[in-house]
């Protein structure tokens, strides 16, 4: 099926929602799950209780990914194949994030927090095959470019909001006061305005996605895929298409080491930087994340532009990737908090340029373009799988080395980190780049339709 050349203003509206799920992300992973864990756990089992909760979220998330992602493939509904997934999604995750800050219990916050992740996977996962489904192979750079852009502001937004939210508690107690119909022990949770805030986010990019963006129904799949369709989710021909599975082994090491980082660094600034204080620890991150942030959107936006125009998407995932390992060094170098922010706008050029090159590869590698979904699903597995085992690996690594030594846990995963990196970059050798010879012509603009 050939898919027509999209207007930029139509490509911002289809990568908008990038930005309200990295909000989300951002702020969970760096301090809702984080924080919230120090009230169920000890200084010498944070660690490890951490990696559990991220654990079992991220089971969850792996598993519904490829389901929701084949289950939108096959769909026939009228208002689309993606956009009814999405909409479902957000309105599940906004009373999973409600649970989440409700929960007495850690068994009832690790339930919570894995229904987030299952209606993040569930709204999210079809959402990402709006780009292969809508956009050329020769807009895909800038498309992913835009969708890095969204991404960081997200990151960014949800960075310095996170943390000083989370810093100012006399907020949530002027809001609770306000809110009599919720529960009382949701009203006087510290962090029931951090949680407001990410539903009124993520809802509003749904609704804005669900009324911006057009879908076509296609014509209905073949029966016999229909009869084995969950283990159609999670399988293909590797020996087929053995490009597709070396491009999954490659990334998995390395974003082993992204979520191994992310997942540690409020302890990092804790513990390593030796800010005490767990509100402040927030808000210092907050800081280290907009400064890598400022750097990542330039950085995202101009290799989408250069892929387009060159292609090359191998070789910016292969610098992008070792420039992250050398990151990785140069944090456990630092000696303050001012030259971890340095290390942090470093970070945030090499992310920025890996964010886009990563998806441009993916995108142009995908085995077919009538099951996008399904495969942008099993590719993702290559993200959440590494954030299934980084925190339980880092989790005893940072815990177990940390009683041999003052600090000695943070450079064993950092030091592993750049191990990750780098394997999954010699890995890259193995994977095929498609229309590697020539660069593609600019894309030639079409008239606007509807949804533009």
């Amino acid at each position: 099926m050939t898919v027509e050349a999209r207007t930029t203003r139509y490509l911002v509206a289809l990568t908008l929602m990038w930005g309200a799920l990295s909000f989300q992300w951002t702020i969970l992973i760096n301090n809702l799950v984080p924080t919230r864990v120090l009230l169920f756990a000890t200084e010498d089992t944070k660690g490890s209780l951490l990696g559990l909760v991220t654990l079992v979220g991220a089971v969850f998330y792996m598993l519904a990914g490829p389901i929701a992602g084949v289950l939108s493939d096959e769909s026939r509904n009228r208002w689309g194949r993606r956009r009814p997934f999405l909409a479902v999604g957000m309105v599940a995750n906004a009373g999973a994030l409600l649970a989440m800050i409700s929960a007495p219990t850690v068994t009832t916050f690790v339930c919570a927090y894995a229904a987030v992740q299952l209606s993040m996977s569930l709204g999210g996962g079809p959402y990402t095959a709006l780009i292969p489904d809508q956009v050329p192979d020769g807009q895909r750079g800038t498309a992913t470019g835009f969708a890095g852009f969204a991404e960081v502001l997200g990151r960014l937004s949800g960075a310095i909001v996170g943390g000083l939210m989370i810093s100012l508690p006399g907020v949530a107690a002027a809001l609770g006061s306000v809110l009599i119909f919720l529960p009382q022990r949701t009203r006087l949770d510290p962090m029931l305005p951090l949680v407001l805030l990410l539903i009124g986010v993520t809802l509003s990019g749904m609704f804005f996605t669900v009324v911006s963006v057009r879908e076509d129904v296609t014509e209905t799949g073949p029966r016999a895929r229909r009869r084995h369709l969950l283990w159609h989710a999670f399988t293909f021909d590797v020996r087929s298409e053995s490009n597709f599975a070396w491009l999954l082994v490659a990334r998995g090491c390395r974003m082993l080491a992204i979520h191994t980082t992310v997942t540690f660094l409020l302890y990092y600034v804790r513990d390593y930087l030796g800010v005490a204080d767990v509100g402040q620890a927030n808000a210092k991150l907050g800081y280290l994340f907009a400064v890598a942030s400022a750097t990542t959107l330039p950085s995202a936006v101009i290799v989408g532009y250069l892929i387009d125009r060159y292609r090359h998407r191998k070789a910016w995932v292969a610098a992008s990737s070792v420039g992250l390992a050398v990151v990785c060094l140069a944090f456990l170098l630092v000696r303050d908090f001012g030259q971890a922010m340095a290390v942090g706008a470093l970070f945030g050029v090499c992310y920025g340029a890996y964010f886009t090159s990563d998806w441009a590869l993916a995108l142009s590698s995908l085995p077919t373009s009538d099951e996008a979904a399904k495969y942008v699903g099993i590719w993702g597995l290559a993200g959440t799988l590494p954030q299934v085992l980084a925190p339980g690996l880092g989790g005893v690594l940072l815990d177990g080395f940390n009683r041999m030594g003052p600090n000695l846990g943070y450079r064993v995963i950092f030091a592993g980190n750049m191990l990750y990196l780098l394997v999954g970059t010699a890995l890259l050798a193995k994977v095929a780049e498609p229309g590697r010879c020539s660069p593609r012509a600019p894309a030639q603009r079409a008239e606007p339709g509807p949804g533009h």
